[in-house]
C-alpha cells in the first residue's frame, strides 16, 4: 500500500457513522507479512491522515505500536473495534480487512490466574490454546464425548464445559491434579452459573482401557506431562534433555496404545508434543512413524505454539484412529 492510497484510507475513516466535530476518531492499522520498510511507510501515511483529519476540524488520534500488529489488549483499550485496518501483504498486492472483534483476554486471564489451583511444576496450558485444541478436534460439534487423560489443573475440561460439551471426562495419575481439576471446575461452574457435568478420576494413562469401555470416547484432547518445567527452563545441556525426550516418548507411546482401545473408529486426538529448543537445536519428542504403526493417521503436525526465546515449544498434532 503506497502513499497514493491515502485518499482511500481517509475516505474509509470518513465514511464511518456518527462522525462529528465533537467526537474523537481513533484509528490504526496492523500489517501482516510486510517488511519493516512497509510498516514505516504505512506509519508515515497514518500520520499524514491524522493531520488531514485535523485540518478538517475533526479530533483524531492515531494509535501506534512498536510492533507491526496490534495486540487485542491495545485494540480493546483504545476503542479500535471497527477502526483498525488489517493489511495483509501478498505477492501481487494487499488484502484489507477490519477488526470487528477481539479475544476476551480479560475472561481468559480470569480463568487462568484467578482459579483456585494452578500447577507451575508440570506447566500451565493457556485457556485460549485449550479452546483452540478442542475446536480442532470437534470442528464445532458439541454432541461428542471428550476426554483429557492428562487433565492437570483442568484447563481443557474447563474450556470444554464453557463450549457446551456435556460428556466430559478427565483423568490424571496425580491425586493433587485430580483435586485441583475438581476445585477449578466447581469454581468455574459457580462463576458462570452453569451445571458442571464433568467426571474426573485418578488413573494412570496406561490403565485407560480398564476405566473406559471400548470405543466409548469420540475425542481426546490433551497436553500431557512434558517434563518438570522448572528443571527444563534452567537446563543448558543437551544430554539431560535427550534423556527426558526418551522417557516422554515411552509415556506418549503407551498413551496412544490406550487411546486406540477406547476411542471410536475415525475418532480424533489433538495432542501436544514438547519440542525443546537449546543451543540452536530442536529436540523433538514427536515420533510419527512409531505412533502411526499403532493404527493412527497423523492429520497435522506442523502447528507450533510458542513465544520467542521459549525453551519448551508446543507442537500441536491432530490424529485420527484408522478403522
Amino acid at each position: 500500500m503506497a502513499s497514493s492510497k491515502k485518499k482511500q484510507w481517509l475516505g474509509w475513516i470518513l465514511s464511518k457513522d456518527k462522525l462529528d466535530e465533537k467526537q474523537k476518531i481513533n484509528f490504526s492499522f496492523s500489517l501482516y507479512g510486510g517488511s519493516s520498510q512497509d510498516y514505516k511507510q504505512l506509519d508515515a501515511l497514518a500520520k499524514e491522515i491524522k493531520k488531514e483529519l485535523k485540518t478538517r476540524g475533526l479530533k483524531a488520534r492515531y494509535v501506534s505500536s512498536q510492533k507491526s500488529a496490534l495486540s487485542s489488549v491495545i485494540v480493546k483499550k483504545n476503542n479500535l473495534l471497527g477502526q483498525e485496518l488489517l493489511i495483509i501483504k501478498e505477492k501481487d498486492g494487499y488484502l484489507l480487512g477490519l477488526t470487528e472483534a477481539v479475544q476476551d483476554f480479560a475472561a481468559y486471564s480470569l480463568r487462568d490466574y484467578k482459579r483456585p489451583d494452578r500447577d507451575q511444576v508440570s506447566g500451565m496450558l493457556p485457556p485460549k490454546l485449550a479452546q483452540i485444541m478442542i475446536n480442532l478436534a470437534s470442528q464445532g460439534k458439541k454432541d461428542k464425548t471428550i476426554l483429557d487423560p492428562f487433565c492437570g489443573s483442568g484447563t481443557i475440561l474447563q474450556e470444554a464445559l464453557l463450549l457446551g460439551f456435556d460428556k466430559i471426562y478427565g483423568t490424571d495419575i496425580s491425586a493433587k491434579a485430580v483435586a485441583d481439576s475438581q476445585a477449578n471446575i466447581l469454581w468455574l461452574a459457580k462463576q458462570q452459573n452453569i451445571s458442571a457435568k464433568v467426571v474426573i478420576k485418578k488413573a494412570d494413562v496406561s490403565d485407560l482401557a480398564s476405566i473406559f469401555d471400548e470405543q466409548s470416547i469420540d475425542l481426546i484432547v490433551s497436553e500431557p506431562f512434558m517434563g518438570d518445567a522448572r528443571f527444563i527452563k534452567h537446563q543448558d545441556k543437551i544430554a539431560p534433555l535427550e534423556k527426558i525426550k526418551s522417557e516422554l516418548q515411552n509415556l506418549y507411546l503407551s498413551a496412544f496404545e490406550q487411546f486406540g482401545k477406547i476411542i471410536k473408529n475415525q475418532g480424533k486426538v489433538v495432542f501436544i508434543f514438547p519440542l525443546f529448543a537449546i543451543k540452536e537445536k530442536n529436540i523433538n519428542t514427536l515420533d510419527i512413524l512409531t505412533i502411526s504403526a499403532l493404527g493412527w493417521r497423523c492429520l497435522e503436525s506442523d502447528l507450533l505454539y510458542s513465544r520467542p526465546e521459549q525453551k519448551v515449544k508446543r507442537q500441536i498434532t491432530i490424529w485420527q484412529k484408522i478403522a
